[in-house]
């Protein structure tokens, strides 16, 4: 057994290979993020059976949208902070229960404001899980494969989730109206989180914060059998203890050139992901093929995604931000061809695939960087209000899309406009980026302040 006396978690995790326990620990939070992907995409998908259904105008609609990604902002800036005072698992679950009993509860809505309401609710546990997963893995992992690793939890569960949601979804429409589709995406988070509850352990870094050194001794052990660990030997984290006010910690001198940068980056990219998920099944349908085609789609758009984040992170976690650039560069071309497709099938699915891999990727890219360039104090403080702030991007763009299309704007115009958020993100990093290298910074949490 470890003598007693003291030991730094986050460099004993560091100087360790990863192993079967944690792994085991990051395919839990995988399972929850598979179905926090499929209750993000799940109204964008369904959409054009509503408002047959409903009969109502797209710009209406967009409204709904709109006030959902409300939802996710708040629920973001919430339960971020709320994370780093009361213990990730904690929140991670409550916030599973609370998207997953509010979708159920969408598919009793009978009209567009109830519909708002439920998704609003849904959207707080949605964007309460996905900051507080990434801080999770990010604790779980070491510093040189995390970013690759928090990319894999992200496009396999959450963009995987999309993704497969999609598929799910079209194939549940060709026998079922839409309230199924929310029925499942209601009962399979309730599930996941009650399996949560029994074999989810809290992190070992956080549980160091909090003094709690028989809980990390035991996980530690756990994690590393081939060593004991003592409760009795002191347990901490080199980075610090939480700060008095971590929110105005975002912006002290060192953090924030990439608070601003991760703020503007994801409203930017916001604004894609939010329009390609709310309007692209609808566009696709509009433009001649069937509601499951455009669903379709949409999923082949995610699964591109999650080939762009796979590429994106290994140069991540060996470059840094610059990393993200050129996702976003590509993108730029990418959106404004998918909007001169027209009618053509084959064409359709192809660019959306390819607007995948760029728009998702450089979204993956960024998610990595929110979970890493934070110390362990302030993680889901920073996460969370990074991507809360991203939201802005989809409040904006489900509304201002909605307006457009319902004013009968061409679709090539549509996705012209839709190509200028990354090229702005693009310039963003490419400075941000230079500004790193000059001051000879990397990414190490390890680097960052609470104070």
């Amino acid at each position: 057994m470890t003598q007693a006396g003291a030991i730094d978690v986050g460099a004993l995790i560091n100087d360790r290979k990863m192993g079967r326990a944690q792994i085991t620990v990051i395919l839990w939070c995988v399972l929850l993020f598979l179905s926090d992907g499929y209750d993000f995409g799940v109204l964008g998908n369904i959409a054009p059976a509503i408002i047959g259904d409903w009969h109502s105008n797209r710009a209406a609609f967009g409204a709904v949208f709109s006030i959902g990604v409300i939802g996710l902002l708040i629920g973001s800036l919430i339960f971020g902070p709320l994370a780093d005072r009361i213990g990730r698992r904690k929140v991670i679950i409550i916030s599973g229960f609370i998207f997953g009993a509010f979708t159920f509860a969408s598919a009793f809505a009978t009209n567009l404001p109830e519909l708002a309401a439920l998704r609003f609710l849904a959207g707080l546990g949605i964007g309460g899980t996905n900051p507080n997963i990434l801080a999770y893995v990010a604790e779980t992992v070491p510093e040189r494969r995390r970013a690759f690793t928090i990319a894999v939890a992200l496009l396999g569960g959450f963009t995987g989730g999309i993704a497969l949601g999609g598929y799910i979804i079209s194939k549940l429409l060709v026998s079922y109206d839409w309230h199924v589709v929310l029925y499942v995406g209601g009962v399979i988070p309730i599930v996941t989180c009650l399996l949560l509850i029994a074999f989810l352990p809290d992190t070992a870094m956080q549980s160091a914060i909090r003094g709690e050194n028989a809980k990390v001794a035991k996980l530690l052990t756990r994690f590393y059998p081939d060593t004991p660990f003592s409760p009795d030997a002191t347990y901490f984290v080199s980075d610090g203890p939480p700060p008095k006010f971590p929110i105005a910690a975002l912006f002290n001198k060192q953090n924030l050139p990439a608070t601003c940068t991760l703020w503007f980056g994801g409203i930017m990219n916001g604004i894609v992901i939010f329009f390609l998920g709310s309007w692209l099944p609808t566009l696709v349908h509009q433009s001649g093929l069937s509601v499951s085609q455009g669903v379709l789609a949409n999923s082949l758009n995610q699964l591109g995604g999650i080939a762009g984040g796979l590429a994106v992170t290994p140069f991540l976690d060996r470059y840094g931000a610059v990393a993200v650039v050129g996702p976003f560069l590509l993108a730029v071309p990418a959106i404004i061809i998918l909007g001169m497709t027209g009618s053509n099938e084959s064409w359709i699915f192809i660019m959306a695939a390819i607007v995948g891999i760029c728009v998702v990727g450089a979204q993956t890219g960024q998610g990595a960087l929110q979970a890493i360039v934070y110390p362990t104090a302030l993680r889901s403080t920073g996460a969370g209000w990074a991507i809360g702030i991203q939201r802005i991007g989809g409040i904006i763009a489900p509304t201002l899309f909605g307006v457009l299309i319902e004013a009968k704007v061409a679709q090539t115009e549509l996705f012209v406009i839709a190509a200028i958020p990354p090229l702005l993100a693009a310039i963003a990093y490419m400075l941000f980026a230079y500004s790193r290298r000059n001051s000879g910074r990397g990414w190490s949490a390890s680097e960052a302040t609470v104070t």
